[in-house]
């Protein structure tokens, strides 16, 4: 409905004013009434249903979406037992389990229990599902498969499978086996030869591992205490590792690693990852673009390599430092007074900024330096270079 003309060359006005297309709550009124005025009257008109036929209802219809998602009947079973191992067996692989949890033990078998919760259209079916559901081994020799045998189709809820299956597998294992983990949600494992993460989604926490952990893992926590290597593929994971006692090697994506005392080198390809290192004993090589690098008293020779990466590092023991930023601070804390001598360049519209020590700044065009050595036998080198932004050093005696 318009309102009065308003002047020759104006807007129409209108008698309702619509600030936004989202309704509100008069509008959602409204189609609520239209909605249950037109239930009624089907209701009231639809032909009767032939004999033995559901006629519609809301009822019905909040029965049938119900049996849909799995009724109200929930069942858990835990099937044990063992399986044995032969001489010629290396792996373990296991595919398809919610949960799982594996512990390597000075044994010569394979015990395991398989906790089974399902939900049905009655407690009755549910159960009957769980109980259905069951460990099947497949045996290659050197490589011993174990996933869920799911119930028949009409098992839980009439057609289809049951609406939800979450399995919870424990297995107790020889300590030389190796375990690759496929398509779990959950895993915990300790005690095993070497783990391969088969691109797991979800928390995961590793412990005393003999060998390598490799793999991929994205949108969870993993944590893994103790391995000798470690090489992993990573998409928002949140990671710690500890007690690694050879070679990492990280790929990672949007997400966060904690590197806690590494005795071998470490290499990490990061970006927009939140990356600390602390106290790192052998070469560290960090190279990637967004995020923040943190790098907590090295020992061997660290290079870094990024562009828009805020780099956090602090010196208090000789080390060799190569770093080249962009696009983002670069800041150096110097803990007492290590026989290093500072190397910084500052290009680009890059500045430089020193705390704590007595040395001059130097420009030519659009450069800025630095040179300063903490001790006359300096023999270790931290040459520091960054383009468009900051370089800014701090002694802490």
């Amino acid at each position: 409905r318009r309102g009065p003309p308003g002047p020759i060359g104006a807007r129409p006005r209108f008698y309702y004013k619509i600030p936004g297309k989202s309704m509100g709550k008069r509008e959602l009124l409204i189609v609520a009434a239209f909605v249950a005025m037109a239930v009624a009257v089907y209701e009231w008109t639809a032909p009767r249903a032939p004999a033995g036929a559901a006629r519609f209802s809301i009822a019905h219809l909040v029965d049938n979406v119900r049996r849909a998602h799995g009724g109200g009947g929930t069942g858990s079973v835990t099937h044990t037992g063992t399986l044995p191992v032969s001489a010629a067996l290396t792996e373990l692989r296991v595919s398809g389990i919610t949960r799982l949890t594996v512990a390597g033990e000075s044994r010569t078998d394979i015990a395991y229990a398989l906790q089974v919760d399902a939900s049905g259209a009655d407690n009755a079916s549910a159960l009957d599902a769980a109980e259905r559901t069951a460990v099947r081994p497949d045996d290659l020799g050197n490589v011993l498969s174990i996933d869920a045998a799911w119930p028949p189709p009409d098992a839980g809820r009439g057609p289809g499978r049951p609406a939800r299956l979450v399995t919870h597998l424990t297995l107790r294992v020889p300590a030389r086996l190796g375990l690759h983990a496929d398509g779990s949600r959950d895993l915990d494992a300790s005690g095993v030869a070497w783990v391969a993460l088969g691109s797991l989604v979800g928390d995961v926490r590793l412990r005393a591992i003999a060998g390598s952990v490799t793999g991929a893992h994205r949108n969870g926590k993993l944590t893994i205490e103790g391995a000798h290597a470690v090489t992993l593929s990573l998409v928002s994971s949140e990671t710690t590792l500890t007690g690694v006692g050879g070679p990492i090697g990280l790929l990672a994506r949007s997400g966060q690693i904690h590197v806690d005392a590494p005795a071998g080198p470490v290499a990490i390809d990061a970006t927009n990852e939140d990356v600390t290192i602390v106290d790192a004993m052998d070469h560290v090589l960090v190279d990637g673009s967004g995020g923040h690098l943190t790098i907590d008293r090295p020992r061997g020779t660290t290079t870094i390599d990024v562009r828009g990466t805020t780099v956090d590092l602090t010196l208090d023991h000789p080390a060799a430092v190569t770093a080249f930023a962009a696009d983002a601070p670069l800041r150096l804390v110097v803990d007492g007074a290590p026989a290093v001598a500072i190397d910084a360049r500052a290009t680009d519209g890059g500045t430089i900024t020193a705390t704590g020590i007595d040395a001059p700044l130097r420009t030519d065009g659009g450069t800025t330096s630095l040179a300063y050595a903490f001790t006359g036998g300096a023999t270790m080198r931290v040459a520091l270079r960054n383009r468009h932004a900051p370089i800014v050093i701090d002694q802490r005696k």
